[in-house]
């Protein structure tokens, strides 16, 4: 008997592979990953389904009941021929890649069994961490700059074309800005908490066993000794905080627009 899907997803860098190799671990099949990202490249947007509900996700909510039926559908079927694909056996399964954050909402209506887990990391911390295709094509690519703004017209940033030069002088504050936009997009979850969990990866870190019986006690399903284990041995603490070594007078003007954000996840801002 099939049991999920159960997507890990959050914005990229935010800690999702040391999440996603608990799962291998602990028996949730999430397809072919990459050796170290633990991405699974079968709903990267190069594919067709994903990049369609991706570009659909913030209309999504407005459109009749016929065209949301249409994406949950696409969906369900590309997540069916992943099962066949990649999986083949019953049992749970998953997938973890940041793109797919953007398709919670379909998600959520196409499979009721579904059991999502939200990883959050401090935006401070993941702003200093580089997502370097998805930020430096933002003049390239509408599917980018639907991701980073919510708005895939978006042509100028702080009253400046939006070009290779100001992508790079604004470099930090646009991978802010596009955490705020996919933690915000996120946190539609939480109105169907039966579906939907969210976890900090500062908490994963700190107290990696605990939390992780947390999420299995979610998804409902068994976390074997190996995978306490292995997370027991694998999570650290010396990622947490990067940003404090950043002086105040550089870092107050550049978390300003997340401060509010910031404060609602339980992250202190002094």
């Amino acid at each position: 008997m099939r049991k999920g899907p159960f997507p890990i997803l959050g914005r990229g860098h935010s800690g999702g592979r040391l999440l996603c190799e608990a799962y291998i671990r602990a028996g949730v099949r999430m397809g072919q990953v990459h050796p170290l990202r633990k991405d699974t490249a079968f709903f990267a947007i190069r594919n067709p389904v994903i990049h369609e509900v991706c570009m659909a996700a913030f209309r999504y909510p407005r459109m009749g009941e016929e065209a949301r039926g249409r994406l949950q559908e696409k969906l369900r079927s590309e997540v069916e021929r992943f099962h066949r694909e990649e999986i083949g056996e019953p049992g749970p399964f998953g997938w973890k890649i940041g793109v797919t954050l953007f398709t919670l909402p379909v998600l959520l209506d196409a499979f009721p069994q579904a059991r999502v887990v939200h990883l959050i990391r401090d935006g401070r911390d993941v702003m200093l961490s580089r997502l370097d295709a998805r930020i430096a094509r933002l003049h390239q690519r509408p599917v980018d700059r639907l991701t980073v703004f919510g708005d895939s017209e978006v042509t100028h940033f702080r009253g400046e074309p939006l070009g290779p030069e100001v992508i790079e002088r604004y470099r930090t504050e646009l991978e802010l800005q596009h955490w705020i936009t996919a933690v915000r997009f996120g946190m539609q979850g939480r109105s169907r908490p039966g579906q939907y969990l969210e976890v900090r990866y500062e908490d994963l870190c700190r107290e990696p066993v605990p939390t992780l019986e947390r999420v299995f006690a979610f998804l409902r399903l068994p976390l074997g000794d190996a995978a306490r284990e292995w997370i027991s041995g694998a999570a650290r603490t010396d990622r947490i905080g990067k940003w404090r070594a950043l002086p105040s007078e550089t870092l107050e003007p550049l978390i300003a627009p997340a401060r509010e954000l910031l404060t609602q996840l339980g992250y202190s801002t002094p």
